[in-house]
């Protein structure tokens, strides 16, 4: 999980190294969500990180795929930059990493195709070996 509150960016690319180590198989990197109640949800409340009025319903297209926090270390557009190349971290050499930086922004055509590229790169490094 990802977006947690107090969160740095270095934390989350800690998380991210973590699951490289552990050389996980297909792991997902969810977006916080406070939910109603739960302590960490008082927590970004108290903190201001939360707008309160801000309730879950099955209307809202964007629950998990981005932050719902404010006033946050990391912004809400970075994390979910940060999630939607994440798999990118996991499949390539690390000799790319430099582009990843560069990927994760759908409105850049420029990052967007990059994006789509490496990930071609990333499926077909983990899934070509298979039989």
């Amino acid at each position: 999980m990802i977006g947690l509150p107090f969160e740095s960016r270095e934390m989350i690319y800690e998380t991210i190294r973590f699951n490289i180590e552990l050389k996980s198989v297909d792991p997902t990197f969810n977006i916080f969500y406070p939910f109603p109640g739960t302590k960490l949800r008082e927590l970004c409340i108290k903190e201001n990180l939360f707008d309160k009025d801000y309730e879950l319903n099955r209307s809202n297209k964007m629950l998990f795929y981005e932050s719902p926090l404010i006033n946050t270390l990391v912004p809400a557009n970075e994390i979910k930059s940060i999630q939607s190349t994440a798999f990118l971290y996991l499949n390539i050499p690390g000799l790319l990493y430099p582009l990843i930086d560069l990927c994760g922004n759908d409105e850049d055509p420029f990052s967007s195709r990059l994006t789509k590229e490496l990930r071609e790169i990333a499926y077909r490094s983990k899934y070509d070996n298979i039989e």
